[in-house]
């Protein structure tokens, strides 16, 4: 039996495959970042997903192309973050604040897929067909959201009257900001934040950052 082209409705075994691979991905995610891709087998993931082994090689070409996965999957939420609220925004300078608040939002709500994106294992490299087209998408996707932020900073330096800001540079180190203060959460010290000073963090840093444009850039043209 296909999917119902009237209604678009999966088969049983459809719904099946996609739970079993969701299963598997939420268990990665948990592995990896619990004991480090080193550590983590595929006999683990197995384990804590519920599966055969032989049913993870089925969806995934193996240990490199499984943690891709897990990565693609949180790029992709991240992307659903911004998406949604920049749809709400009209102007760059909303557009700014909205991307900001989105990328809080979203590490707050999903932290270990803030996690892997914020401080991946640099040592993953595509080594089969599978996991280096993954590789490829997840870069391609990086690139597009920065030169999303790229482009939404310049619209608002743009809309001053000084121009001599290079938009990729501020860019850069507001994403940098971004995942400093929110990597706090993660300390286990004195300097951890809880959720609520995040946000607090987050809020000023905001405040400071437009106050800083309207100085440097004066107030919109009309």
């Amino acid at each position: 039996m296909q999917v119902d082209a009237a209604n678009g409705e999966l088969t049983r075994g459809q719904r099946r495959k996609a739970r079993t691979v969701q299963a598997i991905l939420e268990a990665a995610e948990r592995q990896f970042l619990e004991h480090g891709y080193g550590a983590t087998t595929l006999e683990a993931i197995a384990g804590a997903a519920d599966v055969a082994v032989g049913s993870i090689y089925f969806h995934f070409a193996g240990k490199d192309d499984l943690y891709l996965a897990v990565t693609e999957r949180a790029i992709e939420q991240l992307t659903a973050y911004e998406d949604t609220a920049l749809a709400e925004a009209a102007t760059p300078r909303e557009r700014l604040i909205a991307l900001g608040d989105a990328y809080l939002r979203f590490a707050l709500d999903q932290p270990r897929a803030f996690r892997l994106l914020a401080f991946p294992y640099a040592e993953i490299q595509g080594k089969d067909d599978a996991a280096a087209a993954r590789q490829a998408r997840i870069e391609a996707r990086a690139n597009f959201l920065i030169t999303r932020l790229t482009g939404i900073v310049q619209g608002v330096i743009d809309a001053g009257r000084r121009h001599d800001i290079d938009a990729g540079r501020a860019a850069r180190f507001m994403w940098g900001a971004w995942n400093g203060v929110i990597a706090l959460h993660l300390f286990h010290d004195r300097l951890r934040l809880s959720d609520a000073e995040i946000a607090a963090v987050i809020t000023e840093g905001r405040r400071i950052l437009i106050a800083g444009f309207d100085a440097i850039l004066g107030q919109p043209e009309e």
